[in-house]
């Protein structure tokens, strides 16, 4: 509880002897039962309004749009009626007892003080002490004193009963439901960020690894290619072979040596049977290992185009859709409209990945050779549709209970939800399928 100051400290004594002077009116009210449902949220909001004069937080129960009487009325049908009126109310009528009690104490201490005064102005006035009656002023010099600590102690008893009963009244007018709403909002707000937070640090990262592999791997893959070709080159030139009919591609001259014992007339010229043996293995296991190292760096370039297109990251979702269909063995015919360029990057990898697996499915599992691609931007979102007229019945879309969601698709819901996205599948058996994909322009977060 934070310190008072004693303007508090007073303030809040006389609102408290204020409400033990009213601590009738406040028993008849809680104890007419046929107005109980209308009397208790009116002391209720009574005790609040009070605890919120002397500085507690004590918000009230009522809201401004609606009118006073309907919700008077309607009180009692709701939880915090029972949950905090009620007890509100057995608050007020308890401490009201309490402060009654120092009252009639305080006033007990305003009559001491007032019998020097009484026996000074009226001959008739006595007080009686035991058996000693005490008409003279100066036999009541110790009244004063008597009323001084009686009021002391009806002031310390008023300010401890208000202290307690405002702490009730501020721990009872706390709105739970609004408290856990904040904190459930706060909860959602630090989940917002922190999504944002790993969104940038995968987008970032993805960047990282397609340029380490585009700058890396790639380039020692390429250089190893050009290599195997030079190997190549190199052993063919070591025979100067000849021009032989079905190897025109090898050489195009045959180096001039002696026959003799132990040397064949071939297409190496006049080597050794056995050196012209090691040649031609020699190149065919070059050959086999330039087509290994060919066959590596389309599949690394392909792992970096799905890792980050480079066209989608340079010039946007539109190039990067029209590539996508110009790569993926269908015939797609693509409509696209409107300005790509405020998408934000999460938003537009979201997408591009949405629609490449959609595109994927359609060329493996729909039967069909075409499908259509339509892209509309617009300043309040993206929507993307891609559909083929193939077998449907695709996995995870509605009414297809027994076809669970593939992973594919299920992963690039979840993400395009990250962005605050959806996909929706539409799938009838033997009606194609159509997958529908849609996100704000801007991010949530």
């Amino acid at each position: 509880m934070r310190r008072r100051s004693r303007r508090q400290t007073l303030l809040l004594g006389l609102v408290e002897l204020g409400q033990a002077a009213t601590w009738p009116l406040t028993a008849v009210l809680v104890a007419l039962g046929p107005l109980l449902p209308v009397s208790i949220p009116l002391v209720a909001e009574a005790q609040r309004l009070l605890a919120r004069c002397v500085g507690a937080d004590a918000p009230s129960g009522w809201r401004r749009e609606d009118p006073w009487p309907r919700w008077v009325a309607g009180r009692v049908a709701t939880a915090p009626f029972w949950r905090q009126d009620l007890p509100l109310a057995l608050v007020a009528l308890l401490a009201g007892i309490a402060s009654m009690l120092a009252g009639l104490l305080a006033l007990l201490a305003v009559m001491f003080l007032l019998m020097p005064i009484g026996s000074a102005i009226s001959d008739g006035f006595s007080v009686t002490v035991g058996q000693t009656s005490l008409t003279e002023p100066q036999q009541l010099w110790w009244t004063p004193l008597v009323a001084l600590v009686m009021g002391m102690c009806a002031a310390m008893m008023l300010s401890g009963i208000g202290l307690l009963r405002t702490s009730a009244v501020s721990a009872l007018s706390r709105d739970r439901e609004a408290e856990r709403a904040a904190a459930l909002g706060r909860q959602v707000g630090d989940l917002r960020r922190g999504r944002a937070t790993l969104v940038d640090a995968f987008e970032a990262e993805r960047t990282r690894i397609e340029r380490d592999l585009h700058d890396g791997a790639q380039q020692r893959l390429t250089a190893l290619t050009l290599t195997l070709g030079s190997a190549r080159l190199a052993v063919q030139s070591l025979a100067s072979p000849r021009p032989v009919p079905g190897r025109s591609s090898r050489a195009t001259a045959q180096r001039e040596a002696p026959t003799g014992p132990g040397t064949a007339q071939g297409p190496y010229g006049h080597c050794a049977p056995d050196a012209v043996g090691g040649l031609e293995n020699l190149l065919a296991q070059i050959d086999r290992a330039q087509e290994l190292a060919e066959t590596a760096l389309g599949e690394l370039r392909a792992t970096v185009r799905s890792v980050s297109p480079a066209t989608l990251r340079d010039h946007g979702l539109l190039a990067g859709v029209r590539e996508l269909c110009a790569d993926s063995g269908l015939d797609v015919a693509l409509t696209a409209s409107g300005d790509d360029s405020a998408l934000p990057s999460p938003t537009a990898t979201a997408i591009y990945f949405a629609i490449s697996e959609s595109l994927t499915n359609a060329a493996r599992h729909s039967g069909c050779g075409r499908a259509w691609v339509s892209l509309a931007c617009t300043p309040a979102g993206i929507k993307a549709e891609v559909g083929d007229a193939g077998v449907g019945g695709a996995p995870g879309a509605p009414g297809l209970t027994g076809k669970p969601a593939g992973t594919g698709l299920a992963g690039l819901a979840q993400r395009l939800e990250t962005v605050g996205g959806s996909l929706e599948v539409v799938s009838p058996p033997g009606q194609g399928t159509r997958v529908l994909i849609q996100a704000p322009m801007t991010l949530p977060w």
